[in-house]
């Protein structure tokens, strides 16, 4: 009887271990939770992107280096192109308005060394809606203040 309790916690035990993580992701607008197992990851020579939705909300977070996310450190979140390896563009998407950061806001993700992949954490932050028009894309008056997890 011992000796099948300890097989069984044994192959437990390795089941458990054995698990590889799906990317994910959990945020927050205005305190309305959002989460998605259904976030993908691509990265090539130059730039590096995650992506994900729950259906209702989505977002998009993207650097300009390539071989995946930094796993310490923090990441400034810009308006324009990133300029070097520490900083990115984050959006976030609800009920078809996009919202990026506000200007003069300087934002940061942490990074995070999770099992070997990258955890990137975004304190509550405001952005504000964007709106495209045929010639110029214009700030909105549409604030709302955005937190998540986002897991490689």
């Amino acid at each position: 009887m011992k000796k099948n309790v300890i097989i069984i916690a044994t192959m437990l035990l390795v089941i458990s271990c054995g698990k590889n993580k799906k990317p994910h992701a959990i945020w927050h607008i205005n305190n309305e939770k959002y989460t998605s197992y259904n976030v993908n990851i691509s990265s090539g020579k130059a730039i590096t992107l995650m992506e994900g939705s729950d259906g209702t909300s989505h977002f998009n977070i993207s650097m300009n280096v390539g071989g995946g996310f930094p796993q310490s450190g923090e990441i400034e979140i810009t308006l324009g192109i990133p300029l070097n390896s520490m900083q990115c563009n984050a959006g976030f998407f609800r009920d078809g308005t996009r919202y990026l950061i506000e200007r003069h806001v300087h934002a940061k993700l942490k990074a995070y060394n999770n099992k070997g992949k990258s955890k990137l954490v975004l304190e509550p932050t405001p952005f504000i809606n964007w709106i495209d028009t045929d010639s110029a894309i214009i700030q909105g008056t549409d604030s709302v203040i955005i937190s998540g997890e986002f897991y490689e």
